[in-house]
């Protein structure tokens, strides 16, 4: 009889043991993960090939590229043979004629921490000189949010050379206004950018 209640004894505290981390792991709260709407993320709008061209110009004011905003200088939009982007879209380059700047509003939590991921790539024009990297910077403008990062693709390449990038950052407001902007005075080339993705864990 003291052989079976000493069985049920340790039966009992091994169980006991094994309940406690699922006991622990529930009690602590799960972050939750939501997608931003980014709208025209890859740069699809204008359709650069129904316009017949490899890549067309955007400029200040102008409503061609849905969702976003150029505010200073002009940019370019590549298609699809000219960007070379490993999704298969369209992409941008932040550089027209001359260095340009893009914005677009995103609707998120204040308090929520954002992720926004991108890919890059030095420009894929042929005539770029071949050299020095192809610097952009990507921030938000809010009063008080975080200092724009700085980005480097590297040098102009015909094949493109794409590679993920991407920034954190806490939300103060239900619209961030997510920037992107070029430092690249090298004239008509510049870095190219597509596939903006942003998710919050709030």
């Amino acid at each position: 009889m003291t052989d079976l209640k000493a069985n049920r004894s340790i039966r009992a505290a091994v169980v006991a043991a094994l309940s406690l981390p699922l006991l622990i792991t529930a009690a602590v709260p799960a972050q939750a993960q939501t997608r931003v709407h980014v709208e025209n993320p890859n740069f699809n709008l204008p359709s650069v090939e129904q316009l017949g061209v490899a890549f067309h110009t955007v400029t200040v004011g102008s409503p061609e590229m849905p969702g976003w905003s150029v505010t200073h200088g002009n940019v370019d939009v590549y298609g699809r043979g000219a960007a070379q982007a490993p999704t298969g879209t369209q992409a941008l380059s932040l550089n027209g004629t001359v260095p340009g700047t893009v914005i677009q509003s995103l609707e998120t939590t204040p308090g929520s921490t954002v992720t926004v991921t991108w890919l890059q790539s030095p420009d894929t024009w042929t005539g770029c000189p071949v050299g020095a990297g192809q610097i952009y910077s990507a921030g938000v403008t809010d009063t008080n949010g975080p200092m724009p990062e700085l980005f480097n693709p590297g040098a102009p390449t015909a094949a493109g050379k794409w590679t993920y990038a991407s920034m954190t950052f806490t939300a103060r407001r239900y619209l961030t206004t997510l920037e992107f902007a070029s430092l690249n005075n090298g004239g008509a080339c510049g870095p190219l950018i597509t596939q903006i993705v942003a998710y919050e864990n709030t």
